[in-house]
């Protein structure tokens, strides 16, 4: 009897378990959403967890709170007027070791990579244009006459006229950057 009341005595003298838990945790804070309580510190029920944790069971809370009410606008004006309560719970997580990756911001493509990626462009579209060129004269030359009902050598010259002036055009315009005409919108200047 007495080691028992030792061993009772024993255990009620110890100090209560710190460590929090992800529930206990979200239940906090939405108790200090519901009740309007700015949360300053980090309280016992979120002690012990990884900021991930604390982060996503205070964002679960943000988002229970604002469950009810109507209109994804309006939700997320609840919880930006709510989180202001629990802003001190949450911290940003800093990327670690070699899987955080820095990306550079991108910029526009400058005007002579866009030039250069249209002349490509032309260069290919070109190259299949004389192929089929190439296999329309070959085919014209086994079959003897050209038919009525088949499209006829002037359509198909002049096609490939005004894609070859094309590509010149292209090209001097990259060479030299003049345009042949002005800017649109605007009257050329005459001085």
């Amino acid at each position: 009897m007495l080691v028992t009341g030792m061993l009772l005595a024993g255990c009620a003298s110890q100090p209560p378990v710190t460590t929090g838990s992800v529930a206990s945790c979200f239940q906090f804070a939405a108790s200090a959403i519901q009740r309007h309580v700015t949360v300053t510190g980090v309280p016992p029920a979120c002690r012990g967890l990884s900021q991930a944790q604390v982060n996503g069971a205070v964002s679960r809370a943000l988002r229970a709170a604002a469950a009810g009410v109507r209109g994804k606008v309006r939700q997320h004006q609840v919880i930006g007027r709510d989180s202001g309560y629990v802003a001190g719970l949450i911290h940003a997580i800093p990327a670690s070791g070699p899987t955080a990756v820095a990306v550079p911001q991108s910029r526009p493509p400058s005007p002579a990579a866009l030039g250069l990626a249209a002349l490509i462009a032309w260069l290919i579209t070109v190259g299949l244009g004389v192929s089929m060129m190439v296999r329309w004269i070959t085919r014209t030359r086994r079959a003897g006459p050209p038919s009525r009902g088949g499209r006829g050598p002037v359509l198909n010259f002049t096609h490939f006229g005004l894609a070859l002036t094309g590509l010149l055009a292209w090209i001097s315009y990259l060479a030299t950057g003049v345009t042949g005409l002005p800017p649109s919108g605007r009257r050329p200047v005459r001085g």
